[in-house]
């Protein structure tokens, strides 16, 4: 992607549709390319993890829950 994608000039009206042209031309290459897959690969996995992450906190959370509670009526402090 080249690094004047966005850069446009004041003077030219039709400078945001010449951009708006690059930015579909390199959506376009990079869709085309192989790193689209991998890049959706990499999506896919990314999610996995997350969801792995918030179940595993989620687990721990109640659990960690549960015991501060049989903590504190073991204790006489619970209200």
């Amino acid at each position: 992607m080249t690094t004047d994608l966005l850069v446009t000039r004041n003077d030219n009206p039709y400078a945001g549709e010449i951009a708006m042209r690059r930015i579909a031309t390199e959506i376009r290459r990079f869709l085309k390319s192989d790193d689209g897959p991998t890049a959706v690969e990499y999506a896919v996995m990314l999610a996995l993890i997350i969801v792995v992450c918030l179940v595993a906190i989620t687990a721990v959370g109640t659990q960690a829950s549960t015991t501060f509670s049989n903590v504190a009526n073991s204790i006489g402090g619970a209200s």
